[in-house]
């Protein structure tokens, strides 16, 4: 996660969403700093998470402090 390109694509109400590429591979990084959940689309294989939940197919929410990373597609 420290090499390539970054670009963020959510940011709003402590809550963060970006993604780096690095030699043809792209991960998508969602940071959940705020008090309320955050239900994000999953649109890659998940690599590491913290404080998430499945919510249906297709869906995660981040509960507070939580953290995912995930391969894009």
């Amino acid at each position: 996660l420290r090499l390539g390109d970054i670009s963020f694509f959510y940011s709003e109400d402590r809550k963060l969403g970006f993604q780096r590429q690095y030699q043809g591979k792209k991960l998508r990084i969602y940071a959940n700093r705020s008090r309320n959940t955050w239900e994000i689309p999953v649109d890659g294989k998940m690599l590491l998470g913290h404080n998430i939940r499945t919510v249906a197919s297709g869906w995660l929410t981040l509960h507070p402090m939580g953290f995912c990373v995930m391969e894009a597609e």
